[in-house]
Order: C-alpha cells, then sequence, then structure tokens
C-alpha cells in the first residue's frame, strides 16, 4: 500500500485495496497480507496512525499479515500489529 502517496514510491492506495484484493482471490491467488512503509519525513505520530490504518484494512479484509516498518520506525509497526518487519539498514548498515 502506498499510504504516503509519495511519487517516489509504488503501491496502490489504502482505499483501493478491497478492490485489489477481490481482483486477486478472482484470478485465483491466495492474497494473505498487505505490505507498506511510512514516510522519510513523517513524525511518529503520523507514521503510528499510518500503519494503524493499513493494520485496520487487514483486519477487515480479513488477511493474515501486516508487512510494515523498517530499520527506523519497526517498534511503532510491531506496536500497531506488524506481522513482519524489513531491517537491512539496521543489519547491513545504510546505503552508499
Amino acid at each position: 500500500m502506498n499510504i504516503s502517496s509519495e511519487l517516489s514510491k509504488f503501491g496502490v492506495k489504502l482505499e483501493s485495496a478491497p478492490e485489489l484484493v477481490k481482483y486477486g482471490r478472482n484470478l485465483g491467488l491466495k492474497i494473505r497480507g498487505l505490505m507498506t512503509i511510512g514516510a522519510f519525513a513523517w513524525s511518529e505520530e503520523e507514521t503510528v496512525h499510518a500503519f494503524r490504518r493499513v493494520a485496520q484494512m487487514r483486519d477487515n479484509l480479513s488477511l493474515d499479515y501486516l508487512s510494515a516498518g523498517m530499520s527506523g520506525d519497526w517498534k511503532n509497526a510491531v506496536l500497531v500489529g506488524s506481522t513482519h518487519v524489513r531491517v537491512g539498514t539496521a543489519i547491513f548498515g545504510s546505503r552508499e
């Protein structure tokens, strides 16, 4: 999900998730969860709010997983129910 509406990020808007999941299921795909990342410039409160919206959508669609959060905001993602986080920077360091 592109919850930040940043042009540099891809994904569908959160409001389109029900239609996308329905479409995928009609194709025979087993949709298991949603994935998102927050905007780099967001405050902690904005990040938590956005992750919480995606978690609610996951629940509304009866999906199992939420992949939200990265090295800098993983605690907030887990706080709202993220089942997966991406912590590459914390493990491998910053990119050049």
